[in-house]
């Protein structure tokens, strides 16, 4: 199964992947700077786009609004991730929306800044419910409306990993970043028959503005149908 047509190389002043043009794209984490570069990289190729924000960590949505003038069509919700009632509503609303998603880039996660209770269980468990688990939940939710509705797509899972093991609470949300190479390699097995790719990119403390943008809209191409179950790190 073909999840796209086939792409073209056109001026510098269209989108390098006209096929993703109306394509309908859900972007987790969007209140951050990952979130940002790649919803935008998506609204340059004319995405309709979903986004997700949560205001308690970003007040301001205008860099939400300034992208209306780029993608076909723009929907953003304030919302929280952080268990599995919450990612299931969720995804039931994003698939509502454009009554169907084509590609989805899971870039929600939850950065400890305390070292208080680092090595309490508790606090490991919430580290890896909020950076791993709801986006597999999120992930399987969106796949399963991929699947009863016949058409294939993307899922990504995009995370800033940085230098996290200086300290015991950075650790926890490191080893939370490494299990979703488990899961990427997990679901692209599971749904590979549906035409549903799945990939991680990790965005290192040496990686280069806008390089996990760009390989996020790439992910979602033709010309990237072959890659799936795939880790592919930048800058680490």
């Amino acid at each position: 199964m073909s999840r796209f047509a086939t792409s073209r190389s056109l001026g510098p002043d269209a989108p390098a992947y006209p096929e993703l043009v109306g394509k309908r794209v859900l972007v987790t984490g969007a209140s951050n700077g990952v979130g940002h570069q790649i919803a935008e990289a998506y609204a340059q190729q004319g995405c309709q786009l979903i986004l997700q924000f949560d205001s308690a960590l970003q007040s301001d949505f205008s860099f939400a609004e300034n992208l209306r003038n780029l993608a076909s069509n723009l929907r953003v919700f304030d919302c929280t991730l952080d268990d599995e009632a919450a990612a299931g509503r969720f995804a039931e609303t994003a698939v509502r929306a454009f009554q169907g998603i084509d590609v989805i880039v899971n870039n929600v996660s939850s950065v400890p800044f305390d070292t208080d209770g680092a090595k309490d269980l508790e606090a490991f468990d919430d580290a890896i419910a909020e950076n791993l688990m709801t986006a597999c939940l999120l992930s399987e939710k969106i796949a399963e409306a991929m699947r009863s509705r016949g058409t294939a797509g993307t899922i990504i899972y995009a995370a800033e990993v940085g230098d996290l093991t200086n300290d015991d609470a950075f650790a926890r949300y490191a080893v939370a970043k490494v299990g979703l190479e488990a899961v990427t390699q997990g679901q692209a097995w599971e749904w590979a028959e549906d035409g549903i790719g799945v990939n991680a990119l990790l965005a290192g403390p040496e990686a280069a503005p806008g390089e996990i943008a760009g390989a996020a809209v790439y992910q979602a191409t033709e010309d990237a149908f072959w890659i799936s179950g795939k880790t592919l790190s930048f800058g680490t």
